[in-house]
């Protein structure tokens, strides 16, 4: 019955975003994914968070975003303790770190989270000068596209 679905309050209609919770949770106990977040109206959070409580294993964090927005992080226990931990400001003011944690957690690709983040640290530089970021320099060369080449002699010598 359509009035007993609280992600409903239009009969055989549902918010954009709620029309995706039964797949991302299909996604989570198939293991897929183990965190998930959802930026919505207060309204929606309200029934998001009603359906997920019927869900056992499910855990749940509601971030205030604005008076009319809520992020709502849900997945694993492990995941919701470390997001209750460091999203305890917008999220675009995570520093670096946290953003690449919280981004690898979600399931984004790991190649971009890295981009990501050296862009964000500001670490981005132009291929043609010498790359390492430590004072005395290294001789390696940071790529923000695939893998960075390890010398010869360091393969050598872990064989």
């Amino acid at each position: 019955m359509a009035g007993d679905d609280p992600l409903s309050s239009v009969p055989g209609a549902r918010p954009p975003m709620t029309a995706l919770l039964p797949q991302y949770i299909y996604e989570y106990r198939k293991g897929v994914r183990r965190l998930f977040l959802f930026t919505m109206t207060v309204h929606e959070a309200h029934a998001v968070c009603r359906r997920l409580e019927r869900e056992t294993g499910i855990a749940v964090h509601v971030q205030a975003v604005g008076e009319s927005k809520r992020n709502v992080f849900f997945g694993r226990r492990a995941c919701i303790e470390v997001v209750r931990r460091i999203v305890d400001r917008p999220l675009c003011a995570l520093t670096p770190e946290e953003d690449f944690i919280i981004g690898t957690l979600l399931g984004y690709d790991a190649d971009q989270q890295c981009e990501r983040f050296v862009k964000r640290q500001g670490l981005a530089r132009r291929p043609d000068t010498d790359d390492c970021p430590l004072p005395e320099g290294c001789g390696r060369e940071v790529q923000l596209e695939g893998c960075v080449p390890v010398p010869a002699a360091d393969v050598a010598r872990a064989a």
